[in-house]
């Protein structure tokens, strides 16, 4: 097993992790308004812009032909994003961003676990099965200090 890979798994995952952080951090700073959405609004448009930028500059980015032949993908996607950015805001607003535990364990059954294994029939061996547990336990150590704080 060569060590590179996972090296490359591993900066990735944090990288995307330190951008969710700023978005949270973002989300939780940010000026109060009337509509709670106008601040995802706002971040979910300019992060498309440049995404589109980065997109072209990389070549032949086939919007039109691509979205044609991928759109039910692309709208379920959409159903998930807008689910997930409706939910930061409920869990970020009403209960914190230290609750963002709760989502990440929930993200590892969810997209790991379920998407993966079961429906991407990804792979899963005990070293999974166990590292799934401590996540459930993670969850349960965390209500219960919740609880006494």
């Amino acid at each position: 097993m060569k060590a590179l890979p996972y090296i490359f798994a591993i900066l990735f995952a944090v990288l995307a992790a330190i951008g969710n952080a700023i978005y949270a951090w973002g989300m939780k700073k940010a000026g109060p308004s009337s509509n709670p959405f106008v601040f995802s609004t706002c971040a979910f448009l300019f992060s498309t812009i440049i995404t589109a930028i980065i997109a072209l500059i990389m070549g032949k980015a086939n919007f039109l032909p691509y979205f044609t032949a991928n759109s039910g993908w692309i709208l379920f996607a959409v159903l998930g994003f807008i689910t997930t950015q409706v939910s930061f805001y409920l869990l970020y607003q009403y209960f914190g961003a230290n609750q963002y535990t709760l989502y990440a364990v929930f993200s590892i059954i969810t997209t790991s676990l379920i998407v993966g294994v079961f429906i991407l029939g990804g792979k899963f061996n005990w070293y999974h099965f166990f590292a799934l547990l401590t996540a459930i336990a993670t969850v349960l150590l965390f209500v219960l200090g919740n609880k006494h704080s």
